[in-house]
């Protein structure tokens, strides 16, 4: 589990991080929660962070008008339209409302959502 420890950042935690305070709600196994907070802190990204145990939890935290980006392919299809879905090859199938393909398109959207 130390491999965390060492992930790199996404190409669009600058982007990410020029917001903060964050709330980040993430879904992992209990064995990563220790590195994952490390590696926040390392990063010194100043967020709440809620751990939850299924990836549809991370939904019950969001209020209405709130966005959630995003980049998994396997969320149930009317929960899209709550997520900002990061383009990977990975999702290329996914139906979604907005969907960016760079750091300068997130924040675009960010902008107009904020």
């Amino acid at each position: 589990n130390n491999i965390l420890l060492f992930a790199a950042e996404t190409e669009y935690f600058d982007v990410i991080k020029s917001y903060s305070p964050l709330k980040i709600i993430t879904h992992q196994r209990p064995v990563w929660r220790v590195n994952t907070m490390k590696w926040i802190t390392y990063r010194e990204l100043d967020a709440d962070v809620i751990f939850v145990n299924n990836p549809l939890d991370k939904f019950l935290y969001m209020k209405e008008g709130d966005m959630i980006v995003e980049d998994s392919p396997v969320l149930p299809p009317e929960l899209y339209r709550k997520v900002i879905l990061i383009d990977r090859e990975y999702n290329k199938d996914v139906e979604c409302d907005i969907r960016v393909k760079t750091p300068e398109e997130l924040k675009k959207v960010l902008e107009v959502k904020r």
